[in-house]
């Protein structure tokens, strides 16, 4: 704006005319101004022959003793996109090597070009800063929340133990209680169709272990001829229904004897509301038959 301005109204008589006078007050103003934070500047810079002459630059240099660089050197591409007429911004370096961020603007009117830019290391250097006094913050979060979460974790591991040892002791007392009442515990996977029995279970059907597949048919298969049906059709209505298990029926032994069995049993559903599991109990009422 000046140099248009010089050109178009300046009726000064000096050497060098308008070109002379817009390029004194240029530097005259720029020399005055101490540049941006504490490597930020403006260049100004011309093309003299093969050569990109640098006509100020706030903070290195006076005027008077410009410096020069090759035009197609590897320094200041900056400089040299902004005298090929080029405008924009760019991280490259600069005249001295350092690597800068710059934004650039040819002066047409002057042949000149001018940048301004600063060094990269001062505009990282906040974030870096920061970047630091967050890791230590968040180094001392998790020095605090290990602290924590061993203080915590050990009582828990303490409550755990407790309860542990408590649920073990829990688990022998109803042991010993149902083996005494003469009371079996089942449990069936219906999806799987596999049927898991206590000792007390295989004492109630008169067999070993080994001489029970675990399967629900095997179940049915050691009930009295004249009862299989009908629980069979109990354990049906269950399963549809969810209502619980209640009945009785004979289980005839390998020795051919006949026993009466009370039993009972809740079924579990899955999300989907399918059958997953039934869980029971069973009791031998023979004596009371």
């Amino acid at each position: 704006a000046v140099a248009r301005f010089d050109q178009e109204h300046s009726q000064v008589d000096i050497p060098g005319g308008a070109h002379a006078a817009s390029l004194t007050q240029i530097q005259d103003a720029l020399e005055q101004y101490q540049g941006i934070g504490e490597t930020g500047e403006y260049v100004l810079g011309m093309i003299e022959g093969d050569q990109i002459k640098f006509l100020l630059r706030q903070r290195m240099f006076n005027v008077d003793d410009p410096l020069s660089i090759p035009l197609q050197g590897e320094l200041d591409e900056p400089m040299r996109l902004a005298l090929m007429g080029e405008s924009g911004s760019i991280i490259a370096h600069d005249y001295s090597g350092t690597i800068v961020l710059a934004a650039y603007e040819p002066v047409e009117i002057l042949n000149l070009g001018i940048v301004a830019k600063m060094d990269m290391d001062e505009i990282t250097a906040p974030f870096i800063k920061t970047a630091w006094i967050a890791m230590a913050i968040s180094g001392l979060i998790i020095a605090l929340g290990t602290l924590l979460f061993f203080r915590f974790s050990d009582s828990i591991v303490r409550d755990l133990e407790k309860s542990g040892l408590e649920l073990s002791q829990l688990s022998q007392r109803l042991k010993l209680a149902t083996e005494s009442a003469g009371v079996g515990i089942w449990d069936w996977d219906v999806k799987e169709n596999i049927l898991v029995w206590d000792d007390t279970m295989y004492l109630l059907y008169g067999i070993k272990a080994g001489d029970f597949s675990g399967a629900y048919e095997a179940w049915v298969q050691g009930l009295h001829p004249e009862d299989k049906a009908r629980s069979d059709a109990e354990v049906g209505q269950a399963l549809e229904g969810g209502k619980p298990f209640d009945t009785e029926f004979r289980v005839i032994w390998p020795d051919s004897s006949t026993h009466y069995i009370s039993g009972t049993g809740s079924v579990f559903f899955d999300t989907e509301g399918a059958p997953e599991r039934m869980i029971g109990v069973n009791w031998d009422i023979t004596e009371r038959k």
